[in-house]
């Protein structure tokens, strides 16, 4: 999973994200425990033309991208992209390292990031070809999935869906990192057994105007003897709304993601927290022109992440208020 700039696709290029909820190793590997993401890219005919995007954010971030697509009276689409991204990052301050052998905790020019994005897709029929390098909602639900129970009730006016989600798993000889006792280095052994269960309710729909999709969930992961594992919120609150704004030429959205306290690996609790996101986005503008602007975190609200034994910190601090501004003109 690519949590920063990884990701070989632009989310400028992705037409819509399926979630597909619960454990489904069964159709996609051993690795789809608790749950698939499929990212669906744009086709070739969605864009009709070339289109040339920038963007800036904060922390000296910025961006620029230029693509084309289109389809041939053969059938054959065709979509390419490329872009440029770099970012100064922040100067970082440890606590856990505040010593004069390691600069006093303070991490200076050392959170910099770039990339240069390259991505085609041809497409002909019922076949895609995909290649992508790098030198960085529409919800889907499947009904055959392993020991997973799923319902779907019209308790409510036909413009509203609720869902409900549980399932419960079992897994043996996980891979754990443990210490040899004879050497006392650290390794990796199939020693680890877990029981997680999980029980989520959704509910998405349109009130005067405004599309709102919230959902809850409660999961408990635990080991052998009962005890929660690390970095496993108990509760887990996702809220998100939006709304077209003067006769359909603007969209402001806001969104609500909160997690309960987990355990960190030193086994101190890390405490839960509560972040919210804006952002405006023009539509249907004239002239193949459109902009947005998203800020991240609004309440400046100060949080991290659990990590592993490895780490001195028991968690990673994560960003604070930020922004991310784009323009974009297709033509």
């Amino acid at each position: 999973m690519y949590f920063g700039t990884e990701s070989p696709v632009e989310i400028d290029l992705v037409e819509r994200i399926e979630v597909i909820r619960g454990p489904g190793s069964s159709l996609y590997g051993n690795g789809a425990l608790f749950g698939v993401v499929n990212v669906i890219t744009r086709q070739g005919r969605a864009l009709r033309g070339a289109e040339l995007a920038g963007a800036v954010q904060s922390y000296g971030g910025r961006q620029a991208r230029a693509s084309f697509g289109t389809r041939f009276r053969s059938g054959l689409g065709v979509m390419a992209s490329g872009s440029l991204y770099r970012s100064a990052g922040q100067d970082l301050y440890f606590p856990e390292y505040d010593d004069p052998a390691t600069n006093f905790g303070r991490a200076v020019n050392l959170d910099r990031d770039r990339r240069e994005h390259g991505f085609v897709k041809l497409s002909q029929g019922p076949l895609t070809l995909v290649p992508a390098e790098q030198t960085d909602s529409d919800w889907k639900f499947q009904e055959h999935l392993q020991r997973s129970g799923r319902a779907n009730y019209r308790s409510v006016p036909r413009e509203w869906r609720l869902t409900l989600s549980g399932y419960q798993y079992r897994i043996n000889n996980l891979i754990t990192n443990t210490i040899d006792p004879a050497d006392s280095v650290s390794i990796f052994r199939n020693t680890g057994r877990v029981n997680p269960r999980h029980a989520e309710v959704e509910i998405t729909g349109e009130l005067t105007g405004l599309a709102v999709r919230a959902s809850y969930g409660l999961q408990r992961a635990e080991d052998p003897i009962g005890a929660t594992l690390g970095n496993s919120p108990r509760h887990l609150l996702k809220i998100g709304a939006w709304r077209a704004l003067f006769r359909e030429r603007l969209t402001l959205g806001a969104e609500l993601n909160a997690l309960s306290q987990r355990i960190a690996a030193n086994g101190s609790q890390v405490p839960g927290h509560a972040v919210v996101n804006l952002t405006l986005r023009t539509q249907n503008w004239p002239l193949g022109l459109s902009a947005g602007l998203s800020v991240y975190n609004l309440f400046d609200q100060a949080y991290g992440d659990p990590v592993s034994e490895d780490h001195l910190q028991a968690a990673i601090p994560q960003d604070r208020c930020n922004f991310r501004a784009t323009v974009r003109y297709a033509f």
